[in-house]
């Protein structure tokens, strides 16, 4: 089993979630003391009907342990792999990809620019330019509908060292470069992302009690709603592409779990039951959740993609919203996280 825990700066640096701290030891520990078998989890291709929709994610598998993630691409089928962003900065990486609405371009995390910050590359061209261009590090760029804007987390600081600091969202103006805030919570706020219409941004925001709870604002701004389980940790959201649904990771009975609930309100779906199949989540510190996770609904809206450690290494899989089944994407012995599930790219 692959006990190797990735940080990529600054979130090594960052805060120690006060409840969640204290079930990790035991989390670490039942995860090296049990032992699971690969096979208890089948293929993709081995349950479900597949199409030609794919999965972006970023990986460790051809830079090591010590190399650093770098964004790869794969079939929904679970086969044509390929690397799309190549690693740059060794020791730390590229990763949370994002796909603009005409398949033209992608934004990603980077550390290129001396500190992590966030870039957009042309699919086309391949030509990169730098997004955030203050000095403040910078996270995980989703774009708007229209593909004019990304909403964005940054270390909220007013002087250096810019990794140290809450971390609250803004959006920015692509052609404009112009930033524009959108929380002051004095806290973290991560795993952001825009609504199918571009009216509203989901994303986690971390409570005085030190846990994450999903949230909903305007995406012009206002009044944070908070709209989940205020008695467990929650985060990873993402809206179902009709915007009826959001997906998020929750942590229920020391393991993590995907649910679905409706936007407007009614009963949440827990999709999956990793306690009951005696698999824990290895986690070597909470600030892991901060950039391991994500959801990210199938073109179709009939599955989600979320990473877990589940099986021992860290790869990526598929739930079915409607049936529960569940499969394996990747495997690797190396990090396969934060996946982004597109109908296509253009090329």
């Amino acid at each position: 089993m692959n006990m190797h825990v990735y940080f990529p700066k600054p979130f090594s640096q960052l805060h120690t979630l006060s409840r969640v701290s204290k079930l990790l030891s035991l989390i670490l520990f039942v995860s090296i003391c049990t032992n699971v078998n690969s096979k208890n989890i089948p293929k993709v291709a081995e349950v479900f009907k597949v199409d030609d929709s794919i999965i972006l994610y970023a990986s460790e598998k051809d830079s090591g342990k010590r190399g650093g993630l770098e964004i790869f691409t794969i079939d929904s089928s679970g086969k044509n792999q390929r690397k799309l962003i190549p690693l740059t900065v060794r020791g730390r990486g590229e990763y949370d990809p994002h796909i603009s609405p005409d398949g033209r371009s992608i934004s990603y995390t980077t550390y290129r620019y001396g500190g992590y910050k966030v870039a957009t590359q042309s699919l086309i061209t391949n030509k990169v330019e730098r997004a955030t261009k203050t000095p403040h590090y910078a996270y995980d760029g989703a774009y708007s509908p229209d593909g004019k804007k990304l909403v964005f987390n940054r270390v909220d600081t007013a002087r250096s060292p810019w990794f140290r600091g809450p971390s609250e969202l803004f959006i920015l103006d692509i052609d404009s470069g112009k930033q524009s805030r959108l929380t002051k919570t004095g806290q973290w706020n991560v795993h952001q992302s825009f609504s199918p219409d571009g009216s509203q941004v989901v994303f986690a925001s971390r409570q005085s009690n030190g846990d994450y709870q999903i949230a909903l604002i305007d995406s012009d701004g206002g009044e944070i709603k908070l709209i989940t389980n205020p008695d467990r940790m929650e985060f990873a959201p993402s809206y179902s592409p009709d915007g009826k649904y959001i997906a998020f990771l929750a942590i229920v009975d020391e393991s993590i779990e995907v649910f679905v609930k409706p936007v407007k309100g009614g009963d949440e779906r827990q999709l999956t039951d990793n306690a009951k199949s005696e698999r824990k989540e290895s986690w070597g510190d909470d600030n892991q959740i901060m950039w391991k996770y994500k959801t990210s609904w199938s073109p179709d809206e009939s599955k989600i993609a979320f990473a877990s450690s589940m099986e021992g290494d860290y790869d990526i899989y598929v739930v079915d919203v409607a049936t529960k089944q569940l499969a394996r994407l990747t495997e690797s012995k190396e990090l396969d996280i934060g996946p982004t599930w597109v109908k296509r790219l253009a090329r």
